[in-house]
């Protein structure tokens, strides 16, 4: 059986990121960091969808506000 990922591709099925990974604050977003490397460790997400994934959540970790230590 081809893995996921690749019958996604063939049936030219487009990943919706907003959806499946949606970010609105700093929590969500290290939760979809975890979500993204899962999912292609499993094999369902392509390098360029974790990629993605990761920036978007990058972007708002970078304007949550720094604790101080």
């Amino acid at each position: 059986m081809a893995p996921l990922n690749h019958m996604r591709h063939d049936l030219h099925i487009d990943l919706d990121i907003d959806l499946v990974f949606p970010i609105k604050d700093e929590v969500s977003a290290w939760l979809m960091c975890l979500k993204a490397e899962l999912l292609f460790e499993a094999g369902i997400i392509d390098t360029g969808e974790r990629c993605t994934v990761l920036q978007r959540a990058a972007a708002v970790l970078d304007q949550a506000p720094k604790q101080a230590a």
